[in-house]
């Protein structure tokens, strides 16, 4: 039904206490049920009483075809809405998130335009300021152009200019954001691509959403890199390897503990001693525990989305960088028992932990905000999810408006003892680039830091001139649960193509 401009102004006469009032407070352009989710029933854990709001909501609109004073035709818009289909579970979280996260966005939100300016009309700037600026000239933003090889072998022979932009940038990120647009109201709420987020890897399949051909074009345009095993490494694999029984190889394997806790054949910095080597050959399962992301509350209760203690993320292990603000790097899910097979299960926690790490990168962006989004670009965070008998390695970094989440890596774990000459060099290999992955990611968050030292001084006294990464950097923060969520997830991926693990 279509109001009037005239109509879709109008508001209930009658002032009632309780969710009634809402429709006293808000035009009937407002009166959609996710607006009237988010503006009433503020005392409810509104993730558990959704369906009590739906029904409060059509008792509501009852309510108003029965005043004497309001039109009919606004009575008639009232049934109307009664009739609409009410959104998902998923779909009405998802959108309250996206709708809070474009709120805080406005909020303190600042214009800068560049060049004359004559004749001009500014609307939807909420407590914002808009400022003008002489012309200046843009900086190119140059992205390192990465290849490997794509889920199915692309045929069409295409030249490195078809692959990358004019400035460098592979060309598949540009694709993307049409690309989602396009087919949003096919993907799933909590899905990565209804959230702008590109999920891929070696041996990841674009289904269920993505398209095969621009999914390998954007596969075509990265190249891996991997941290061979040190020449140094070989004799102590290869004394673990011959020995003749599990204490032998226990003595052996601290060494490679050592060497790996070391600098030697490496240009990067010490990290802490990876003692988790030897009790992934030694024993079996995972060390467990429940340190709660912080990463998870900051960003729910900034955009005013944390009810409780039930809302805390708590995960199954974190580092966290205590010199560097204390921002978490890398967190753990586990799924469940080793060899665990409950796909409901590990496709949740594959989805959490994607959520999670978004806002670990997202608290990055925000403590380090005068940074260049060119410094910030390379920075990654990351995701361990050890689910059946795999260890999957995922990161996140921010692209052009879009997520690039990536499987880095991914180990089967063999914990049969006659199995140690194939698993050995391959769980060496693992944590060797595990080792250079966190390395890399904290020189780069220091780049960040030091960019944003240096800017924030420059913009000390007009902190209004600078687009700062927290205004760039607006993912979506998701807290999922098994209990509200884990309906539909086993159908979400991530779907592999074996053998490539």
């Amino acid at each position: 039904m279509v109001l009037t401009d005239e109509e879709m102004q109008y508001k209930v006469p009658v002032v009632k206490e309780g969710s009634k009032h809402f429709f006293s407070t808000n035009s009937a352009k407002a009166w959609d049920f996710e607006t009237y989710f988010e503006l009433t029933h503020n005392d409810l854990n509104k993730n558990k009483q959704i369906g009590k709001i739906q029904l409060d909501y059509d008792s509501d609109l009852n309510w108003i075809t029965k005043i004497e004073e309001v039109p009919k035709v606004i009575k008639e818009y009232a049934l109307a809405l009664i009739k609409q289909e009410k959104p998902t579970k998923a779909a009405l979280r998802r959108n309250v998130a996206k709708r809070a996260n474009k709120k805080k966005k406005l909020t303190g939100q600042t214009v800068v335009f560049s060049g004359p300016i004559s004749g001009s009309t500014i609307n939807g700037i909420n407590n914002g300021e808009v400022h003008f600026n002489e012309p200046s000239s843009s900086r190119n933003n140059n992205v390192l152009k990465r290849k490997v090889e794509g889920d199915e072998e692309d045929t069409e022979d295409e030249s490195e200019q078809n692959i990358l932009n004019n400035d460098n940038k592979p060309r598949s990120w540009s694709n993307w954001l049409p690309y989602l647009e396009m087919h949003a109201s096919a993907f799933h709420p909590y899905s990565p691509e209804a959230n702008n987020i590109v999920r891929s890897g070696n041996g990841v399949s674009p289904k269920p959403y993505l398209d095969r051909d621009l999914y390998n074009k954007h596969m075509k345009a990265r190249i891996i890199y991997t941290q061979p095993i040190p020449h140094t490494f070989h004799k102590y694999i290869d004394a673990y390897i011959d020995s003749d029984n599990l204490a032998k190889a226990k003595k052996e394997i601290r060494s490679l503990t050592l060497l790996l806790s070391m600098e030697e054949e490496s240009s990067h910095h010490n990290i802490s001693n990876m003692e988790f080597l030897e009790q992934l050959l030694t024993e079996s399962g995972f060390l467990q525990g429940q340190p709660v992301l912080e990463s998870m509350t900051r960003q729910l209760k900034g955009l005013n989305l944390f009810v409780d203690e039930k809302s805390l993320y708590k995960s199954d292990g974190l580092i966290k960088l205590f010199g560097l603000k204390k921002l978490e790097l890398v967190l753990l899910e586990t799924s469940g028992h080793f060899t665990n097979s409950d796909k409901g299960k590990i496709k949740l926690d594959h989805h959490k932990g994607m959520y999670g790490i978004l806002s670990m990168l997202k608290c990055v962006a925000d403590d380090f905000s005068f940074a260049s989004v060119d410094k910030f670009s390379p920075v990654k965070v990351f995701f361990i999810h050890a689910a059946e008998t795999r260890l999957h390695l995922w990161s996140v970094r921010y692209q052009d408006g879009l997520y690039d989440f990536w499987r880095e890596y991914c180990l089967e774990i063999r914990p049969d003892f006659e199995d140690r000459a194939i698993f050995v060099p391959q769980l060496i290999e693992f944590c060797w680039n595990v080792k250079y992955l966190l390395e890399k990611a904290v020189e780069d968050i220091i780049e960040v830091k030091k960019d944003h030292q240096i800017n924030s001084a420059k913009y000390r006294y007009n902190p209004q001139e600078c687009t700062q990464l927290s205004a760039i950097v607006n993912p979506i923060i998701l807290k999922l649960t098994k209990e509200d969520d884990i309906e539909g997830m086993g159908k979400l991926g991530p779907m592999y193509s074996p053998p490539h693990y």
